[in-house]
């Protein structure tokens, strides 16, 4: 069986000088990547770590990719690190993950681990000998790179990935969306966030060119628009907050990405209103939407949107080839299937993608990585996402609430998001979110207006009175011109509570 790397050079063989990646400032072939990243692999290598993880600091170029390759051809596995985070941030992550290696193309200080440039480690490669020694070490079930997020208690989780489960998950993809070398796909997404590395691996397994764009073209549709058209890039997988910067700002009026034939978009709600609109500037282009979690290989669900599609919630679709995606409702000290539509249940995931769990935490890998309830006699683990879903009567999968979005005010159940998916619809609204005061026991709800909008909070209330019951209707509405969003892309609701809800003491104070 192969690893990530066995993968890599048959496409460097097959593709020596195709471009493999490019950024705004370089290209590099496949070959010359491959003589790169083992270059400073052996740097590394002779600094004696071996099965170790190793920081990168991660920018959005050709060079973090390099990065990337050189950890993995040393024998370690990496951690991208957004360069731009708080020192407070990257230190936690280095005493949680116990790396004693970080890696960039520039100079930077940490304290306790040993940092250099990649210009310091690049060796000359005439010691194929002892690289071959590391390759034949690898294995597929080793790790391959473990990404820091969220924590609920504040410290950071890092979810670790395995070469076979990135295998897995690009050759179950690729069974039901068959990506070929010819394509060119335009990344959006930040190195340091996981969904990066869908982008990433399909360059790297799949010998098709990868674009990195500038986040600089975010702010100039038309801009951007061109350079999607220049490069000729058939595939995106981003955000629906990057997507709906071209639709809101109407850039579709003055041109669109003719050579576009998918979209793909994961990670948030792309409001229907705004994915309407690319629907109609892009006749014939496969939309889908796709679902995961940090704690798998890349996604494990896909819904294809139709042409005709007029509902407001968008289905995460069925589980992708060779993965089981189920739902479980936990009674007692046992957990049963929700099979029937439109009853709810915790959504859970099975199959070769799933994570290794949380590096250097056995308790909390324990809590979400469980044994199968209904197997007995082998090790057989399910991983509980706590997002709740339900099915269909057509057998689609919708997300409901993260399980911790699930409140009881006045007697009732209420889904946060629910208010949040009613809001949306409304004219005027660029986005939402909605939280609860536990303390006064009230839901306040925050919205992002669209320019020129003459939104007000007494028109938003009015509105939401025609499609909620009184008891989901929000105590309190507040007019943002932005919604704070925190270092995973998300929704900041924390921050929402502890800044604009009067007599509300921020975190740090609490535990103070």
């Amino acid at each position: 069986m192969d690893t990530i790397l066995d993968r890599f050079e048959d496409c460097a063989r097959r593709f020596p000088d195709k471009i493999a990646f490019t950024d705004q400032e370089k290209q590099i072939t496949f070959r010359r990547l491959q003589d790169e990243a083992q270059r400073i692999a052996l740097g590394i290598i002779n600094l004696g770590l071996f099965r170790e993880p190793v920081g990168v600091l991660a920018q959005h170029s050709v060079n973090t990719v390099i990065l990337f390759l050189a950890v993995l051809y040393s024998g370690n596995f990496y951690i991208p690190l957004d360069e731009d985070a708080p020192s407070e941030r990257i230190q936690m992550i280095v005493q949680n993950s116990g790396m004693r290696l970080l890696l960039g193309y520039g100079e930077r200080s940490v304290n306790g681990i040993y940092c250099c440039t990649a210009e310091q480690l690049a060796q000359k490669t005439e010691n194929n000998e002892l690289l071959g020694k590391v390759r034949k070490a690898i294995m597929p079930i080793d790790p391959l790179y473990a990404v820091y997020t969220s924590g609920s208690t504040g410290i950071p989780k890092g979810v670790v990935k395995s070469h076979l489960a990135v295998i897995h998950f690009v050759e179950s993809f690729t069974k039901r969306f068959p990506l070929g070398s010819e394509e060119v796909l335009g990344n959006q997404t930040p190195f340091y966030f996981d969904a990066s590395s869908k982008d990433i691996y399909f360059g790297l397994l799949l010998g098709l060119t990868v674009h990195i764009i500038d986040k600089k073209l975010f702010s100039i549709p038309l801009e951007l628009i061109r350079y999607l058209n220049e490069r000729k890039i058939s595939t995106i997988c981003w955000s629906p907050s990057a997507l709906m910067i071209l639709s809101q700002l109407n850039a579709f009026r003055a041109a669109v990405p003719d050579c576009l034939k998918r979209v793909f978009f994961v990670g948030e709600v792309f409001l229907p209103k705004q994915l309407a609109r690319w629907k109609a500037a892009l006749p014939g282009v496969e939309f889908v939407n796709l679902y995961g979690s940090s704690e798998i290989a890349g996604v494990c669900t896909s819904y294809i949107i139709p042409d005709d599609y007029r509902e407001e919630d968008v289905p995460l679709g069925t589980p992708l080839p060779d993965m089981e995606v189920f739902l479980l409702e936990k009674q007692g000290d046992s957990y049963v299937r929700v099979e029937e539509s439109g009853q709810e249940g915790e959504i859970c995931v099975r199959g070769g993608t799933i994570g290794l769990g949380y590096l250097n935490d056995p308790e909390r890998t324990a809590e979400v990585f469980i044994q199968n309830p209904f197997v007995k006699g082998f090790r057989d683990i399910v991983y509980r996402s706590g997002d709740l879903g339900k099915y269909d009567e057509q057998g689609n999968l919708y997300y409901v609430s993260r399980s911790d979005f699930q409140i009881k005010h006045m007697g009732y159940r209420i889904e946060l998001p629910e208010i949040e998916a009613k809001t949306n619809c409304i004219e005027g609204v660029r986005k939402s979110a909605c939280v609860y005061d536990r303390q006064k026991k009230w839901i306040l709800l925050f919205v992002e207006a669209e320019p020129g909008s003459s939104l007000s909070a007494a028109s938003v209330i009015d509105s939401l009175k025609l499609v909620l019951p009184m008891y989901m209707v929000p105590r309190k509405v507040q007019i943002l011109d932005e919604i704070p969003m925190n270092a995973n892309g998300k929704i900041d609701r924390v921050r929402l509570l502890e800044e604009f809800v009067p007599g509300r003491a921020k975190v740090s104070e609490r535990k103070q």
